[in-house]
């Protein structure tokens, strides 16, 4: 009688101990989250800020204007999608007639100054094209203006965590932004000064034949798709390898 009552509370220790530990029982929820958090794929948002050139504008031989669905962010994020996968997203953030100091204030356009917006900002990496506008004697700001502006910019954008790169804006013919120059070589002084990645646009498509061809009678925006197609390809070969770095 004894050694029966033995076996049965015996067996009923094993049983007991079955549902505890690495056994069948037990909430697997935790570490099904831990193993879905490995195995979650990287990801990389690309953030293009700028003016209507980044945003996609063209000027239509009778005049008109539209914003083009083949803009220079979005033919960039087929060729990065092209290379690494969807796990790349580029978001068009340009902003017609904007400059330097627009974004920094949170004006025109802008619903708060740059500083303010960055907390909500989930990019990676953000790629700046202004220089156009802020040429615009209208404007009325000077290189010193515009140097120390973009270099503020910079400085938040990088605090906030995101990798930075600059882009020289495309030429223009239009005779009332002759300074343009001066504003390119600013970018270009900026990238070097800070060690940033330059997308150099200005001088190579300035080389091509017949360049003013590509723009709209207006002489600054692109009159059809492709000279954005010639800004991505340029785009692609500087953030490419940034991007691959991240996902690695």
């Amino acid at each position: 009688m004894a050694k029966g009552l033995c076996v049965s509370v015996l067996g009923m220790f094993v049983m007991a101990c079955s549902g505890c530990g690495g056994g069948g029982g037990g909430n697997p929820q935790p570490a099904t989250q831990a193993a879905a958090a490995v195995a979650a794929p990287k990801r990389v948002i690309v953030d293009a800020e700028g003016d209507s050139t980044m945003r996609g504008t063209v000027q239509h031989p009778d005049g008109t204007y539209e914003y083009t669905a083949n803009s220079a962010p979005a033919d960039l994020q087929v060729l990065l999608q092209k290379a690494n996968g969807t796990s790349v997203t580029v978001v068009n953030s340009g902003v017609g007639g904007s400059t330097v100091a627009n974004v920094l204030n949170g004006v025109a356009r802008y619903t708060k100054p740059w500083k303010d917006a960055l907390p909500s900002n989930s990019a990676n990496i953000v790629i700046a094209n202004w220089a156009i506008n802020d040429s615009n004697p209208i404007v009325n700001e000077s290189t010193t203006v515009f140097e120390n502006d973009l270099i503020y910019w910079v400085q938040i954008t990088q605090a906030a965590g995101k990798t930075v790169v600059l882009e020289e804006p495309n030429p223009v013919c239009n005779p009332a932004l002759a300074a343009l120059p001066q504003y390119v070589d600013v970018i270009d002084k900026v990238a070097a000064q800070l060690a940033l990645p330059l997308i150099k646009q200005y001088d190579y498509i300035q080389s091509l034949p017949n360049w003013q061809s590509y723009l709209g009678a207006d002489c600054t925006h692109p009159g059809d798709d492709r000279l954005y197609q010639i800004k991505a390809q340029r785009e692609y070969d500087v953030v490419q390898p940034i991007v691959a770095k991240l996902l690695q």
